[in-house]
């Protein structure tokens, strides 16, 4: 099992390179962000030796995720994040304004 994470500019499930959604940018306002979970796990097939893999996706406004106190968690996940995974994960260019708009 494990969790990840990541800024989305779209509630949408589907996030597939193909479908051309746009990383999220300016004007940056947490109404229009979303913070996507995906909830994972990798269970061992011992019959056919392969892995099964299941997702279970999850989305959140990122407004709402603001008021909630445990937003200190995601604020001190941005603020910790090395510049590789914040690039990586798309957040590289917004990472600044993103902090400013969270409560501290």
């Amino acid at each position: 099992m494990r969790d990840n994470w990541g800024i989305a500019a779209t509630g949408e499930f589907n996030l597939h390179p193909s479908r051309g959604f746009p990383p999220p940018g300016q004007p940056l306002r947490l109404d229009l962000l979303w913070l996507r979970i995906e909830h994972q796990a990798l269970v061992a097939m011992p019959g056919s030796r392969g892995i099964l893999f299941g997702i279970r996706i999850a989305v959140h406004r990122l407004d709402a995720v603001a008021r909630d106190p445990a937003a200190a968690g995601l604020r001190r996940a941005l603020e910790t994040m090395p510049a590789v995974v914040a690039a990586y994960k798309r957040l590289d260019a917004i990472r600044g304004d993103l902090l400013a708009l969270l409560p501290t």
